[in-house]
């Protein structure tokens, strides 16, 4: 997610970095995802919220990639998201 923010952020955004990114986040959520879950655990809660959070991003940066824009509102929300990820993911590891 870093790499894809720190692409983002840059005046020529490089189209290929940011799909590599998102291929490559994309398949560590679904790897993740398919791991052995432990129901009713509130550590196992917040790492689903982690998830679901990072999932919103790519969904957010799928967006940007099928309209071919990244636009200063389009990185405003995916660091928005970005941040909302890394909280729920400091949840889940403390």
């Amino acid at each position: 997610m870093k790499m894809v923010m720190e692409e983002y952020a840059e005046e020529n955004v490089d189209g290929a970095k940011i799909e590599a990114g998102y291929t490559d986040l994309e398949q560590k959520i679904e790897a993740a995802k398919k791991l052995p879950a432990q129901e009713g655990s509130h550590q196992m809660d917040m790492y689903k919220r982690f998830l679901n959070d990072a999932n919103d991003f790519l969904g957010l940066l799928r967006k940007d990639k099928r309209e071919g824009k990244y636009t200063e509102k389009g990185f405003e929300a995916l660091s928005s998201q970005y941040n909302s990820t890394i909280s729920s993911y400091n949840y889940f590891v403390d």
